[in-house]
């Protein structure tokens, strides 16, 4: 991964002119109106119909869904263009493109099993992205839109729906991509700047105001039911407020103020410059808002002006034309009937859920799972259950059954692992040392079976360090995962860890760095800025070996998509009321004195 200036800096390139023409693919471009035009969206109606799962897999993308096959073609031809335009922008080599692992993603037909997944979410979610030691994959929810091919394409209505999954991609992207973590506004407003792409043929257009922010900035602009200014936007306070819709009112205003200050900084290459001085003067030390002041010759309030007039007279978008963009490449394959009971608690598992919501998982795949001894999506899901929330025992003769003779079931062989390294963890001695070996060897065969497993590579790694015998394969192994899934902080601490183990010093602290500069997830920023410090003083490999066993492996980082639209209809509609009360007030005055008296 780009350390984490230079890729800042780069990003902010992105709409240079003629900056994907480094590759030979965005043709031409021209600056169009981002205004967005009235939207006709709606969420699924009707009666719940029984879930038919079936598997989606294109040239970068894996889906599981309940909806339609054509609802998942359109998603996944949307997502295989809209890649291809961030890889141009970004500038990446796409030489050894087809090795990267696909982007796993559930796409749920009903907006409800969202909460059947994951059921802490907060207010008005719509989808998420974890990433955590058993996954990394995204869960997003299928919204019916009214598209009319017959507008032109900066005409054509947002689809909402499709918006919050390019949204959720593009974060996700940026953290895959990149060891940026900070500032958290411009990598939200650089996933909210991409989230309105649109395409026809060999044209993409980006930049174009989402309209659930445009009506938000609209409404805030008349009305004081906002809560935050520049200030905090700067200085990453994602939660410093109130507001009529909750915690996720204010989430979500600090996405839309975060999405027009980056558009602003991307809309000219002296603003890029001066963004580039900001990042500059921030990473060594300098506060946000004197960065700021020092690189753009403004005032927090003054940038609240500045973007107020930006947004009225000079917000453009791009239209981009290519040589050609992909079309997604589809294979479909139904699942077994089994997967209408035990699909979404398979998925929920592969989140990293809560200990209190993974034992409420064990007991309903308990429940399920038996009815269904022929299917392996459900007997790999209540062991996987019974390994992390029950009886690691129980798992192991589906497991062992399911490995024997000429097996070629990575998962199995993965579980087997996991299985007998939780059983292992429970001893002592000869029988401890027993369990760790078949741990390592079934871990061993599965990363055979499937050398690109970042599941399986952290396991392996587990196993290694939990047996006091780190090797060279075993930090192999972590350095697989953190290469497979680099949104994880997770492996990237260990692989700290690990390079620092290998004597590689200086890959170590930049690994641990990016766990470190992460505001998003505390807990393990903080632990890598231990390990900085220590590294930095010295520190000798039978420490590295004992930090790489007991470091425990709970950390699960989820970004959640919220449905911006829902919040800017439940503020609008809070709004109303407080006019309405208001002009109740104004015109019968006598309340108000009566409310004075005594007695009231």
């Amino acid at each position: 991964m780009k350390p984490l200036l230079a890729c800042a800096a780069l990003m902010t390139a992105l709409l240079a002119p003629g900056a994907g023409q480094a590759q030979n693919q965005a043709q031409d471009h021209a600056q169009i109106d981002a205004t967005p035009t009235t939207v006709v969206v709606q969420g699924q109606k009707g009666a719940r119909r029984p879930a038919v799962w079936f598997r989606a897999e294109s040239q970068h993308f894996v889906v599981y869904s309940d909806t339609r096959r054509e609802d998942v073609t359109t998603l996944l031809n949307a997502l295989e263009k809209f890649r291809y335009v961030l890889r141009s922008y970004l500038r990446e080599d796409t030489t050894h493109d087809d090795a990267e692992p696909k982007t796993e993603i559930t796409y749920l037909a009903h907006e409800q099993d969202l909460a059947l997944i994951r059921p802490d979410g907060p207010d008005y979610a719509i989808g998420l992205y974890s990433a955590c030691a058993d996954a990394d994959i995204g869960v997003g929810v299928y919204m019916y839109a009214d598209q009319s091919r017959s507008l032109p394409l900066e005409k054509q209505p947002d689809n909402e729906g499709l918006g919050y999954m390019l949204e959720a991609y593009a974060r996700h992207y940026s953290y895959q991509h990149s060891a940026m973590r900070q500032p958290t506004w411009f990598i939200d407003g650089f996933a909210h700047y991409f989230s309105t792409a649109r395409f026809d043929g060999n044209e993409a257009i980006v930049g174009m105001a989402p309209t659930a922010f445009a009506r938000y900035l609209n409404l805030i602009g008349n009305v004081t039911t906002y809560s935050l200014d520049y200030s905090d936007i700067l200085q990453q306070k994602e939660d410093n407020g109130h507001n009529a819709a909750g915690p996720s009112g204010v989430r979500n205003e600090y996405q839309a103020r975060a999405w027009l200050l980056t558009h602003y900084i991307l809309s000219s290459p002296d603003n890029r410059r001066r963004f580039e001085a900001y990042l500059s003067e921030t990473a060594a030390g300098q506060s946000p808002v004197a960065a700021w002041k020092a690189a753009f010759v403004m005032t927090p309030g003054q940038l609240d002006n500045t973007l107020w007039r930006y947004r009225l007279n000079d917000l453009k978008a791009l239209k981009l034309v290519f040589k050609a963009l992909p079309d997604a490449d589809i294979s479909f394959q139904s699942l077994p009937a089994s997967a209408q009971s035990v699909e979404l608690w398979r998925t929920a598992l592969r989140t990293c859920p809560s200990a209190a919501y993974g034992r409420v998982l064990l007991t309903r795949l308990r429940a399920e799972a038996p009815k269904f001894p022929d299917s392996d999506l459900a007997q790999l899901s209540l062991a996987r259950a019974e390994i992390e929330w029950g009886d690691p025992n129980a798992a192991l003769p589906y497991l062992t059954k399911a490995t024997a003779g000429a097996s070629s079931d990575a998962e199995a062989f993965t579980l087997l692992g996991r299985a007998h390294l939780a059983l292992a963890m429970a001893l002592d001695g000869p029988a401890r040392k027993n369990q760790l070996e078949q741990a390592m060897l079934a871990l061993g065969r599965a990363s055979v079976l499937d050398p690109g497993s970042s599941e399986t590579g952290w396991w392996f790694y587990r196993a290694a360090a939990l047996s006091g015998q780190m090797s060279d394969d075993g930090a192999a192994a972590i350095l697989t995962a953190w290469k497979a899934a680099p949104d994880v902080d997770l492996y990237a601490l260990h692989a700290g860890l690990a390079l620092a183990w290998l004597g590689r010093k200086d890959e170590a602290m930049d690994a641990l760095r990016t766990v470190a500069d992460n505001p998003r997830d505390p807990a393990l920023a903080a632990a890598a800025q231990v390990w900085i410090d220590r590294l930095g003083a010295g520190v000798d490999k039978a420490a590295l070996v004992a930090a790489m066993g007991t470091q425990a492996p709970d950390a699960s980082q989820t970004q959640w998509t919220l449905a911006s639209g829902d919040i800017v209809a439940a503020v609008k509609a809070a709004a109303d009321a407080q006019d309405a009360n208001d002009a109740m007030s104004t015109a019968d005055p006598q309340s108000d004195q009566d409310s004075q008296l005594p007695g009231n």
